[in-house]
């Protein structure tokens, strides 16, 4: 069945808490729905409210910030964003934050693409070399124990390290153990993500 509104979950300013633009002022749209069901998953979804795709593109160029489109997993709607982005002015960037098990059709819409694979990390980050790579706006983050985790995994990859992030698992934030982990990611030299929106408890 074709979709033709957009299931939305949340939708919020805010900044972006994560990966290599953190910091940044974002207008976060958090999608409804996924295709995993991780046990350590962040943002747990049981309700959404419906816009058409000009309805919700009318309310982006209201707010007039750069998107990050999130979820759940936003690919699973990424014809309604598309239709969105035709919609929304090109001065607003989208960006996209993805499991990786959907591959993107519309790459070229999203000034950046965080691939955070869940499941099949390696085959996920093999795919996205071949495909993704060719609009050069792909970066990397995995949610891990420990760095040592993503080092693993590079070694099976050949991708450039400097797009490849490292953000520690955890439900809560815990000063001591986050600090142990950045010590880790300097001493294998992985990109670290923060997560600022759990560290000061913004939405």
């Amino acid at each position: 069945m074709t979709l033709n509104k957009l299931k939305v979950h949340k939708m919020y300013p805010s900044i972006q808490g994560e990966g290599r633009n953190a910091g940044s002022v974002k207008l976060i749209v958090r999608l409804f729905g996924c295709n995993c069901s991780c046990s350590f998953c962040d943002s747990p979804q049981e309700s959404f409210t419906e816009y058409t795709t000009k309805e919700l593109s009318d309310l982006i160029e209201k707010y007039g910030m750069h998107v990050l489109w999130t979820g759940g997993e936003p690919s699973l709607q990424e014809e309604l964003i598309h239709d969105c982005r035709t919609i929304v002015s090109f001065n607003i960037d989208f960006d996209i934050e993805t499991n990786g098990l959907k591959i993107l059709e519309y790459p070229q819409d999203y000034e950046q693409i965080i691939v955070s694979p869940k499941d099949n990390i390696t085959e996920t980050c093999s795919i996205y070399k071949r495909i993704g790579f060719r609009y050069d706006n792909v970066i990397f983050k995995f949610v891990v124990d420990t760095p040592q985790d993503v080092k693993k995994h590079i070694e099976n990859i050949s991708i450039d390290q400097s797009i490849i992030y490292a953000q520690r698992q955890a439900a809560t934030y815990d000063k001591d153990l986050e600090f142990k982990f950045i010590q880790d990611c300097i001493k294998y030299n992985i990109n670290y993500s923060p997560r600022i929106h759990l560290i000061y408890n913004l939405e």
